[in-house]
């Protein structure tokens, strides 16, 4: 796949400084945050079954999803986003629905807090790629190795993610 992203790209032109030419960890980096972030809005789904998104979440990230939505609706060339309201919300915003229904989490056996420090290092991280900015071998290392903590951390969940299915009609 990504030698046809990588192609495709090479198709465009580009009018950049050599010094943002070179993104190849970018779209290793993309792929990790984009599993990651997906996985982990799944997860919430799973851990707070039946839970509507304002219930899921405190009251100002819940306004500004809506916020998003309307923003959104009136755009008619922009397709509904698959999934659902959490798919509106990145990284950080669903650690913050994982830490506000911290009590839900621990019933199933997880304690956020003990993997912080990999949460935190993913977030910076994802925040350069989201935001076009370089990344380099060593930040897609740590990428690697702290997505693989947290995957490692969430494990007793992973066949239930990967075997959620959506029940969801997209529009056509």
């Amino acid at each position: 796949i990504l030698n046809t992203i990588s192609k495709t790209l090479k198709e465009q032109p580009v009018s950049l400084p050599n010094e943002l030419k070179d993104y190849k960890y970018n779209l290793n980096g993309y792929s990790i945050v984009y599993n990651l972030e997906n996985f982990l809005r799944v997860l919430i789904i799973i851990v707070l079954k039946g839970q509507s998104s304002k219930e899921m979440m405190e009251e100002d990230l819940y306004k500004y999803l809506k916020d998003q939505k309307t923003k959104e609706e009136s755009n008619k060339w922009c397709d509904e986003r698959y999934g659902g309201d959490l798919f509106y919300l990145n990284f950080t915003d669903l650690i913050k629905i994982i830490e506000y229904k911290k009590s839900d989490f621990e019933k199933q056996g997880i304690r956020i807090e003990k993997i912080n420090s990999e949460i935190e290092k993913v977030g910076t991280i994802r925040n350069k790629i989201a935001h076009n900015n370089i990344i380099t071998e060593d930040d897609l290392k740590i990428l690697q190795t702290n997505s693989n903590m947290i995957y490692k951390f969430f494990k007793n969940f992973q066949d239930d993610v990967k075997n959620y299915k959506f029940n969801l009609k997209r529009k056509k």
